[in-house]
């Protein structure tokens, strides 16, 4: 099966978004929630840390602003989502490659393992037209799911909402079904000047969850 990733298409994201019951201060927020997270470690901790802590932070806050509308917190063996209140579709978080937010093509940072293989083919299956669909089987995990992907890039941050339809032999999700760009976060908007002082971390961009 051949598979055409779309390019991003910025002019329309707030009609898009809005066509699956988000805003972009859904998504934004969760974003720049993980970047200030990491102002709370300091070189002492642990070097994976601070990816944990962007990662855990930017879930909790996509989950606080969704779940007062009626989504839900789930988990699929240690992926963390959050479901649509007619479970029509969910939402993951990962990192994205160079790509991400722009036209260019884009692939995880990590690959992917048999959890996201499972939520990735439900993808490939599934009819899709842009707009909220009827979920066959509410009982059952068969929603679409998008990643949000999360990019630094020097001293800004890109972040796109999109739908995987592919995962590569390597275990990289590299095909989208939709690409939906949100704003750039320059990031000593977030971090003030630089990254910190001498007791924090440097940014690491490179940290993901481990294969899921």
């Amino acid at each position: 099966m051949v598979f055409h990733t779309p390019a991003p298409r910025p002019d329309d994201t707030p009609a898009r978004l809005e066509r699956l019951d988000l805003t972009v201060e859904d998504l934004v927020i969760p974003v720049r929630a993980g970047v200030e997270a990491r102002r709370t470690t300091t070189r002492h901790h642990p070097k994976a840390f601070s990816g944990w802590v962007d990662y855990a932070e930017r879930v909790a806050a996509l989950r606080d602003g969704l779940v007062s509308r009626g989504w839900t917190a789930e988990e699929r063996e240690g992926v963390c989502l959050v479901v649509h209140p007619e479970r029509r579709l969910a939402i993951m978080t990962a990192l994205g490659t160079s790509g991400t937010g722009t036209a260019e093509p884009v692939t995880t940072v990590r690959r992917r393992g048999k959890v996201t293989e499972q939520i990735v083919s439900v993808n490939a299956q599934l009819a899709f037209d842009l707009v909220l669909q009827e979920v066959p089987h509410p009982s059952r995990f068969d929603m679409p799911v998008y990643a949000l992907l999360v990019h630094r890039e020097e001293d800004e941050i890109r972040s796109e909402l999109s739908l995987a339809a592919r995962i590569d032999d390597d275990g990289y999700i590299d095909r989208w079904k939709d690409r939906i760009p949100l704003p750039v976060i320059r990031l000593n908007e977030v971090l003030g000047d630089g990254d910190g002082g001498n007791d924090e971390p440097p940014f690491d961009p490179d940290f993901d969850v481990p294969e899921l």
